[in-house]
């Protein structure tokens, strides 16, 4: 009895596995979640970029696993969560569009979905690949250069410098570059006196500068002030472009003050954007790397653009401010 008793408990617990079994065959597959973080870094205002609007106003997100499954999303907000996905490898893209449906920036990542977690992740953007125009246009008052030399570049994030030659005419100078690479750059702009074959400086700027694939961008400098043959010149040694989205202030300029005389400057980045580095541009030429102020002085009469550089220790972000000193001629 006993024997057969243990027989149907036998019988009985195998079925009950057997059941569990299926069971568990039928659940199906546990799914994971990805939370995405776009990094908006890439895409603020600039201080000179092209005329059409580069704001997104959305993001289309798209996803495929190694087996084939695929999802989409639009949305105007940087962060979305991404549920019911099955485990396993995804490859995650990413377009930002503007109101104008222009297509901007662009990304991607490869990400690995495991079950019953959610994984976050960031997901930085750059420019769409492609080439835009640069027009350079110069000015400078009339008669107040009687043989300019005109100096620009466009220095990129990496990669060599473009040199973009602008021809001479009068008191203007422009240039017209047709295949730049979509991204941002730091224009220096340089205007030079020929005087018995030499160059000398007699103005000069710094400028950020966001070129967009399919584009035309446009800077317009026009210099109200040329300082006489024998300025500052200092070498042209330039920081690299960074994207624009620090707001910079320069205190203590925009006065004029007696020859001899020192005029501190101070430069602040608002807001907490952490380690900052500042790169101080007077006429066009770097002269001071690292220090938030910088002391005008020792420079001959004339008037001194003073052009400031701000760049997050990552490299990911930057701005620009301007400000200027006037060096008066000693009374007689």
């Amino acid at each position: 009895m006993r024997s057969r008793h243990f027989a149907v408990l036998g019988v009985v617990l195998a079925a009950v596995l057997a059941f569990v079994g299926c069971e568990q065959l039928l659940q199906p597959e546990q799914v994971g979640s990805l939370q995405i973080a776009i990094d908006g870094s890439a895409h603020h205002a600039r201080s000179i970029g092209p005329e059409i609007d580069v704001e997104v106003a959305r993001y289309e997100i798209r996803g495929e696993s190694d087996a084939g499954e695929t999802f989409e999303r639009t949305t105007s907000e940087g962060q979305i969560v991404i549920e019911g996905l099955l485990p396993g490898y995804w490859q995650i893209e990413v377009d930002a569009y503007s109101a104008d449906d222009v297509h901007l920036y662009t990304g991607s990542k490869r990400a690995l979905v495991t079950g019953g977690g959610t994984l976050a992740i960031v997901l930085s953007l750059h420019s769409v690949p492609g080439f835009g125009e640069f027009l350079l246009d110069v000015g400078w008052p009339q008669d107040a250069v009687q043989a300019p030399a005109v100096e620009a570049l466009l220095v990129p994030m990496s990669g060599p410098t473009i040199g973009l030659e602008p021809a001479v005419s009068g008191d203007t100078a422009v240039s017209d570059a047709r295949e730049v690479e979509g991204g941002y750059y730091t224009l220096v702009v340089k205007v030079h006196e020929q005087v018995d074959g030499k160059t000398v400086l007699v103005a000069g700027a710094a400028e950020l500068v966001q070129v967009v694939a399919g584009h035309p961008t446009t800077a317009r400098i026009s210099f109200t002030n040329i300082n006489a043959p024998g300025s500052l010149e200092i070498g042209i040694d330039v920081a690299p472009g960074f994207r624009d989205s620090l707001a910079v202030a320069i205190t203590g300029g925009e006065v004029t003050v007696e020859y001899g005389t020192s005029v501190p400057l101070e430069g602040a980045v608002l807001g907490s954007p952490g380690n900052v580095v500042y790169t101080w541009y007077v006429n066009g030429s770097a002269v001071e790397t690292g220090s938030a102020s910088i002391t005008i002085g020792g420079y001959v009469p004339g008037h001194y653009r003073v052009d400031l550089i701000a760049v997050t220790a990552d490299g990911l972000e930057g701005g620009t401010a301007t400000s200027w000193v006037e060096i008066a001629q000693p009374a007689p």
